[in-house]
């Protein structure tokens, strides 16, 4: 039997404390695993086995979590993944989220460049976190900007791009 990557699900969550996370720990792992049931139930390998998922072992809101949850998808055999959590914005219609695997200087501002298929875009005002799955290993540079609707031409009107970050996949 061929080994195929593994869908690493991290429940990203709110880190503040004293009522805001606790609140949430619960729904947050059950949604989790929700989401691992539905795609090994519906999602097939190339011979018709499931597809595993690995979820990592608490809700990730802080540093030491998140890299619990990075050394257990490196054992358990999970695709390269990079997940980008992100503060809300008021009176956004959305969001889109680009993996570049540069930097550019367009019309004033820096953004990221060559991303072929690693733009997230639409994305819900609501949502908070996005993840790239399956990204290639070498250095990325993460953006992401929000935008309005123009009333009358319903045509999206963009924010400037956020300060570029870094991101690494090994």
């Amino acid at each position: 039997m061929k080994k195929y990557p593994k869908i690493g699900i991290r429940p990203t969550i709110d880190g503040r404390q004293g009522g805001v996370r606790e609140s949430l720990e619960e729904k947050t792992m059950n949604l989790a695993k929700a989401v691992a049931e539905l795609i090994s139930s519906n999602l097939k390998n190339g011979d018709g086995s499931p597809v595993e998922c690995v979820i990592a072992d608490s809700t990730i809101g802080r540093v030491a979590e998140s890299a619990a949850c990075a050394e257990k998808f490196e054992r358990e055999g999970v695709g390269s993944t990079i997940t980008v959590t992100y503060n809300k914005v008021s009176n956004v219609a959305g969001y889109d989220v680009v993996l570049g695997t540069s930097s550019k200087n367009d019309n004033g501002e820096l953004r990221p460049y060559r991303y072929g298929d690693h733009k997230i875009l639409n994305i819900n005002k609501n949502k908070v976190t996005v993840q790239f799955k399956n990204v290639p290993k070498k250095n990325w540079v993460v953006g992401m900007r929000s935008f309005t609707k123009d009333p009358d031409t319903n045509k999206k009107v963009f924010s400037r791009w956020s300060n570029l970050m870094p991101a690494k996949v090994k």
